[in-house]
């Protein structure tokens, strides 16, 4: 065999006998997570009640009751999805009030839907509900329709809180947001008495969180009161006293003027309660935005109308409207996994190296033939 072919084909045994080497990181190639790496959370409750000590008003009722009607959560952690919503969660000290109550849940991918009936805790009532959860890859939504909410509930109709109409309260998260928002257009305090304040939303509140910040579009509320003068709320924290006496009077302070209203008699009278010696304030407050941020998270609340008994300054009632939560967490990094086989850059390089010693190869064929 001629030196030169000896020596192609040398070159060539050398080039794929050569160890090919593994791809190095700088080829590695992002993974896809199974169902996304992000951590969020939201909740809406139409209703939230926190009765700290309905005793100093005379009305039979435990201390620390809490109700929430039309609660909705909706929740994504580390790619799980879960829904729930309930027409009604009641508790005392952590206890469950009544027996488990119908609950749209969800905790894997799907929906589920239920018709909840008509439920009468006596402190608390609500009409008939319809309750949805659904899950999914990586987002997860809740919401809970009622027909009528109403807190501590009397005779003839009265109600210390009542949300009339179709209400509802929704949560929704998806990847890197979470996002939540109540439907309500009216609330009643003191219905049907001659202390009845009536509130009108409206601008519906919406909370959103995600992408390092929280947003938060403020509700503007009208308060007729019981003489028909109208106040508005319409900056977060803003807030309303009227004070209740037994003499008969109620009197309203508020940033832009004060007010005096006429009052016969106890509004709580239906209820079985009586008004204490020291002053009582019933106290409106426009929703304020909580909000926490670090580098990783955020968290924020907000309620839309928040209504307390004060005694003596300290509150005896508190009950939340329209009470917003959500959250939201800075997924891991996608993983990144080591491509298995060869590399690129080197074959190519072979494949090169190979056409070339076939094409010099070709050459002295040639000039051998013509010789």
């Amino acid at each position: 065999m001629p030196a030169p072919v000896r020596l192609v084909c040398a070159l060539t045994v050398v080039a794929l006998a050569a160890p090919l080497p593994a791809a190095s990181p700088a080829a590695a190639a992002p993974a896809r997570p199974a169902c996304g790496a992000g951590t969020g959370g939201a909740g809406a409750d139409l209703v939230r009640l926190n009765a700290l000590d309905l005793r100093a008003l005379g009305i039979a009722q435990a201390s620390g009751a809490g109700l929430r009607l039309a609660s909705t959560h909706a929740g994504v952690t580390d790619g799980r999805p879960s829904a729930s919503a309930r027409g009604v969660d009641a508790t005392l000290a952590g206890v469950p009030l009544t027996a488990a109550q119908p609950a749209a849940l969800r905790q894997t991918p799907g929906s589920a839907q239920v018709r909840s009936s008509p439920v009468d805790l006596g402190y608390a009532r609500v009409g008939t509900g319809d309750l949805r959860a659904q899950a999914g890859c990586p987002s997860a939504t809740a919401s809970a329709a009622l027909v009528d909410a109403t807190v501590l509930p009397g005779t003839d109709g009265l109600a210390v809180v009542r949300v009339p109409g179709n209400v509802h309260s929704l949560a929704t998260v998806g990847t890197g947001r979470a996002r939540a928002q109540v439907g309500l257009t009216d609330v009643r305090i003191l219905d049907r008495t001659t202390a009845r304040i009536a509130v009108k939303v409206l601008t519906e509140p919406t909370l959103t969180v995600g992408a390092g910040s929280a947003r938060y579009s403020s509700p503007v509320l009208e308060v007729t009161l019981p003489s028909g003068g109208v106040r508005r709320l319409d900056a977060p924290g803003q807030h309303l006293d009227l004070g209740l006496s037994n003499t008969g009077t109620v009197s309203a302070s508020g940033p832009q003027r004060d007010v005096t209203e006429s009052l016969p008699g106890n509004p709580l009278a239906a209820l079985g309660g009586r008004l204490p010696a020291g002053p009582v304030t019933l106290r409106l407050s426009a929703g304020t935005l909580n909000r926490h941020v670090t580098g990783t998270s955020v968290t924020a609340d907000a309620a839309t109308l928040r209504v307390q008994l004060l005694v003596s300054g300290n509150p005896v009632l508190d009950v939340g409207v329209g009470v917003l939560e959500a959250n939201a967490s800075r997924g891991a990094e996608p993983a990144t996994l080591p491509l298995t086989g060869v590399n690129v850059g080197w074959l190519v390089g072979t494949g090169l190296l190979l056409t070339i010693a076939g094409r010099f190869l070709l050459l002295v064929s040639r000039r051998r033939a013509t010789s």
